[in-house]
This record gives C-alpha cells, structure tokens and sequence, in this order.
C-alpha cells in the first residue's frame, strides 16, 4: 500500500471508460485531502470533456468517446443534456481538478509522464496535442537516456512487462483495463513502482 510519503503519478483518462466517472474523480479527491502526494495528469477524455463546456461541436465529438457514461456517473442523461448544461451537472470541486490537471510531469532529468506521448523538443503551443499522440510519432524525437512513460495506447500486459525490462525511450503502461474481454490479452489496470521497476497489475473487476 501506498504511503503519504509516496508520488502518486496517474496517467489520465480517469472518465468516460465505465460508469463510474464520477467516483474516479471522487476518489482521486480523497487522496489529495487525505494528504497523499498525488499528481493527476490529464487524459484526452478529460480533454474532451473541459473543450465540451463552451463549444457544441467539441460535444459533438465527446459524445463519440464514450461521454454518456461520464455525464450518466453524475446523474445526467446524454440525449438530454446540452453542453451548456453539463458544468452545472459537476461539482465545482471536481471541476476544478480537472481543469488544473498538467499534461507533462518530469519526474528527473530523464523521466518523463505523459498521457500520450511527447515530441520533443517540447513546445508549449502543442502541450495538447501530447494527449492525443501514438508512440511511433514520437519515438524517433526522444534523446538516449532519457525514458518517457505512457498510456493511451493499450497493449497486452506481456508487452508492458517487456517494455518495463528493456527500460527504452518509451514504457507504455495502459494494458487496456477497460477492454477486458473485448480483446486478446487486454484488460489489465498496471501501476508501477519507480524505485525498483516493479509492475503491479490487477484484472478488470468489472468484467
């Protein structure tokens, strides 16, 4: 078990991937108030989500991506709600979290955290588009020596464990959690520990 004197790093995507968003969201809360050294980076569906509160077309888009199950967790229904209305359906404390939710967070001098990957050398103006990236767009920008740890694209928990060995460029650890029985070797939520490079890994509980 994590400890308050432990870094909590999570990867993103905390909404939209099963019905309960909102006590993701919740429980990600409850760390930092508890006092727990959390850094929560942003996901793309977070994304989504925050360019869905002014803007019908980014809705449009969101409502793609899976948003009922995140406007459902917070009592909403998708054919109903405007997107003018779905900040009034999101308490302003979970709001706020994801607004103030970083894309990057460099760990040292040669690790990095990211939802999806970074193109280096970094430019501020495209700190969004690191959402969104696959890791054969960035591989190539990445300096030897220097480690950059993702999600975004989901592989089979054997992959994950072979990128963690080999410690490269890049360590993708999404193991598809929430494509648990959708599709050959996914459906493993992954965390890992820094200090000795030792993966932890469940089974999707929900499947």
């Amino acid at each position: 078990m994590p400890s308050r004197e432990d870094k909590l790093i999570f990867l993103g995507d905390y909404i939209d991937r099963g019905p309960n968003s909102a006590d993701v969201i919740k429980l990600l809360l409850s760390l930092i108030d508890s006092g727990y050294q959390v850094i929560a980076l942003r996901g793309n569906h977070e994304q989504m989500l925050l360019d869905s509160l002014c803007d019908h077309y980014a809705y449009t888009i969101w409502k793609l991506n899976s948003a009922h199950n995140t406007i459902g967790s917070y009592g909403g229904n998708i054919e109903e709600t405007t997107y003018q209305e779905v900040a009034s359906l999101i308490p302003p404390s979970h709001l706020q979290l994801l607004q103030k939710m970083p894309i990057l967070y460099r760990q040292s001098s040669n690790l990095w955290c990211v939802h999806g990957c970074i193109h280096f050398p970094i430019e501020e103006k495209s700190l969004q588009q690191y959402l969104w990236l696959r890791p054969w767009e960035c591989a190539d920008s990445i300096s030897e020596g220097v480690t950059v740890i993702h999600g975004h694209t989901p592989i089979p928990l054997k992959e994950v464990e072979r990128q963690v060995a080999l410690w490269g460029r890049l360590v993708n650890i999404d193991a598809g959690c929430v494509y648990a029985g959708i599709q050959e070797g996914l459906g493993n939520l992954v965390s890992l520990r820094l200090d000795d490079r030792k993966l932890f890994y469940t089974r999707n509980l929900d499947r």
